[in-house]
C-alpha cells in the first residue's frame, strides 16, 4: 500500500513549512563562500502524527542545493548549514527540501490524521520521501569584489588611460569595471563587502552600468552574464524590445534594485555613514 504525502491536502490533514535565512557571503582575501542554512524557528509541522515522527527522529528534514549550470549538488539534513565556495556555482542556484524517512519504521497514524484510505499500518523504508518537495531559487549577487559575482565585478588596473573602463564582453564572462584609482578601488571593496553599504554602492556607483546591461539584453549579442541578469529582473523574452528603451531600462532597474527612493538618497546615506 502506498503512503500519504504531507503537503497534499487530499492525503494528510495539515501541512509543513520552512524558511531559509538569507544566504551569507563570507569573503576572506580572494576566497569567498556562501553559507546556507534553514531557519529552525520557522519550521512547523501542522500534523501531530508527522510531528511525532520528526521528534522521534524517524523522519528528518532533507534539503539540497543544486546549480543547473555547473551541476554542483550538495545535500544536508535538518538545520545543519552548508558552506561552499562561490566558484562552485555560476549565477542563480536552486534550494529544495522535503521530509523523508531516517530509518525503516511502521507508519500507523491515528484516526483523522490522514485520509481514511491511508489508515492502517504501512511499512516505510529508510530514504522514502513522505512530503511534497518545495523548491525555490536564489538569484546571484549583482556585484562584489574580485571574481565572486556572476554579473558584475571590478578590478584595479593602474595602467588605464582613463579613470575607469567598463567591458561588457570581458573574457571572464562578467561585466568588468577596471578602475585606475587604487584608493577608490579600496573604497568600493569596503562598501561592497558589508551588508550595510553594499546596496548603497550598487545604486551609487554601478547603476548606469547595470541599466546599460539591461538595455543590452534586448540585442541578439550573446553575453555570458545575460541569463543571470534576466533571472534577477524577471526578463520577458517575448517583449525584449521593451528593454532597449532607456526610460524603460531605468524603470526596471528602479523596480528591482531601488527601494523607497534608495537610488536618489544613496549619496546622502554614504555621506552620513562616513561622518
Amino acid at each position: 500500500m502506498s503512503h500519504p504525502i504531507i503537503g497534499n491536502p487530499n492525503e494528510v490533514n495539515g501541512d509543513f513549512f520552512l524558511e531559509f535565512h538569507d544566504p551569507n557571503l563570507h569573503i576572506k582575501k580572494e576566497n569567498s563562500f556562501y553559507i546556507i542554512r534553514p531557519n529552525p524557528e520557522s519550521f512547523v509541522i501542522e500534523n501531530e502524527y508527522f510531528k511525532q515522527l520528526f521528534d522521534e527522529k524517524k523522519i528528518i528534514l532533507s534539503w539540497k542545493i543544486y546549480s543547473s549550470k555547473t551541476f554542483f549538488n550538495v545535500s544536508s539534513q535538518n538545520f545543519k548549514e552548508v558552506k561552499f565556495s562561490t566558484n562552485k556555482i555560476s549565477g542563480s542556484f536552486e534550494i529544495s527540501f522535503c521530509l523523508c524517512a531516517n530509518q525503516d519504521f511502521e507508519f500507523n497514524p491515528p484516526k483523522g490524521a490522514v485520509n481514511s484510505f491511508f489508515e492502517g499500518k504501512t511499512k516505510i523504508d529508510k530514504g522514502c520521501i513522505i512530503s511534497k518537495e518545495t523548491k525555490f531559487r536564489i538569484n546571484p549577487n549583482i556585484v562584489n569584489r574580485g571574481g565572486i559575482s556572476s554579473i558584475l565585478e571590478f578590478r584595479y588596473m593602474d595602467e588605464l588611460d582613463k579613470e575607469f573602463d567598463v567591458r561588457y564582453n570581458d573574457n571572464s564572462g562578467r561585466i568588468v569595471v577596471y578602475i585606475k584609482d587604487k584608493s577608490f578601488y579600496n573604497i568600493l571593496n569596503s562598501l561592497t563587502t558589508k551588508k550595510q553599504t553594499k546596496k548603497i554602492a550598487i545604486n551609487s556607483f554601478f547603476s548606469s552600468i547595470i541599466i546599460e546591461a539591461i538595455r543590452l539584453l534586448s540585442t541578439d549579442e550573446h553575453f555570458d552574464w545575460a541569463d543571470d541578469l534576466k533571472a534577477v529582473i524577471d526578463f520577458d523574452d517575448e517583449n525584449k524590445e521593451f528593454y532597449s528603451e532607456f526610460d524603460n531600462a531605468i524603470n526596471v532597474y528602479d523596480e528591482k534594485f531601488g527601494n523607497d527612493g534608495f537610488l536618489r538618497n544613496s549619496i546622502f546615506q554614504i555621506n552620513k555613514l562616513t561622518e
